[in-house]
């Protein structure tokens, strides 16, 4: 499966439940329904935000981000893989 980051300029500010199903599904380790499986998050110390999923496609990533209400653009989405 492809892995993918995707960048936030400016942290979105998520209702502490928002947060807790974000951190949850991390937990868990297991696809949602998009086929998107979240796999950490970062904070950069000028409040910039960084997610690694792994998905299907980008798409699947920008879908998962407004179904919790964060707009994301396909062009903020990178898809990586690890070197090591």
């Amino acid at each position: 499966m492809p892995k993918f980051i995707d960048y936030h300029e400016k942290a979105p500010t998520l209702p502490p439940e928002v947060m807790g199903q974000m951190v949850a599904a991390i937990q868990a380790g297991k696809p949602n329904e998009l086929g998107v499986t979240p796999i950490n998050l970062f904070m950069g110390a000028g409040g910039q935000a960084y997610c690694l999923s792994e998905a299907p496609n980008a798409e699947a990533i920008c879908q998962m981000h407004a179904a919790v209400g964060v707009p994301l653009s396909a062009k903020d989405v990178v898809e990586v893989q690890s070197l090591v």
